[in-house]
């Protein structure tokens, strides 16, 4: 058995045994690990070091032998209670955590997605938009997951899309109108939105994406996951329609 210390953020608690919880922590080095909890353990913070969204440094023992590692120590680093007042931006950071436990494969380095729900949580609690996060997230967990489509050419006739009509068409991605039978015109306010957001941090993307932007990135995500994301329907119930599935 090994003794771990990580950076990491709590993705997700359940309840497990008496006075106990399976916490999901994503850490900065090891990805997402499992761990069995104490509920009310903790230095700093108490219980609020082990509820979701919360960052903290976790010292864990470990065994290749057991699916569960062991909680020793937390330390909260910065709590979640602030987001959690504001229900928008709550709901949107429950999408970042959720897009994390689904595509982060446990025990493999995930910095990039630490980083990128890391900078969501900030740029949320700073008063970002939360459907313009939830947009930037969305692009970069696709992209991260290696299943964003190419946006610089027609996916069927490799024509380039960089100034002109892109037609987003599922099962296929992004193509011109030539080629495109059906599928969902993307405005060029989502094309810069997109193109922006895969060369910019959020607080300096200007753009500002259309309505069918979300839906769109959620058609991809879900075809990917074959199941919806159960977050996504609480924050479409909190944004209005303009968030359903296309």
């Amino acid at each position: 058995m090994s003794l771990i210390t990580e950076e990491a953020i709590v993705l997700a608690r359940y309840p497990f045994k008496e006075k106990s919880a399976v916490v999901v922590f994503l850490c900065r080095g090891k990805g997402v690990i499992r761990a069995v909890a104490r509920v009310a353990r903790g230095r700093s913070g108490g219980g609020v070091a082990l509820e979701p969204l919360a960052k903290v440094k976790v010292t864990l023992f470990a065994s290749p032998r057991r699916e569960l590692a062991t909680v020793n120590e937390v330390v909260l680093e910065r709590s979640a209670l602030d987001l959690a007042a504001r229900p928008q931006a709550w709901a949107a950071s429950l999408v970042a955590a959720e897009l994390a436990l689904e595509l982060c494969p446990p025990g493999t380095s995930q910095e990039a997605f630490f980083r990128l729900l890391e900078k969501t949580l900030l740029w949320l609690e700073g008063g970002a938009d939360p459907e313009l996060a939830v947009a930037y997230v969305l692009i970069w967990s696709l992209k991260l997951a290696g299943v964003l489509p190419d946006l610089a050419t027609c996916a069927l006739g490799g024509e380039p899309l960089e100034n002109g009509v892109v037609v987003f068409v599922r099962d296929v991605g992004f193509c011109c109108p030539t080629h495109s039978t059906g599928g969902v015109t993307l405005t060029a306010n989502s094309q810069r939105f997109l193109r922006e957001a895969l060369k910019k941090p959020l607080d300096q993307v200007t753009a500002k994406p259309g309505p069918e932007l979300i839906p769109t990135l959620v058609t991809l995500l879900e075809h990917f996951l074959e199941k919806p994301l159960r977050s996504l329907s609480v924050f479409r119930q909190l944004t209005g329609p303009g968030t359903s599935t296309c």
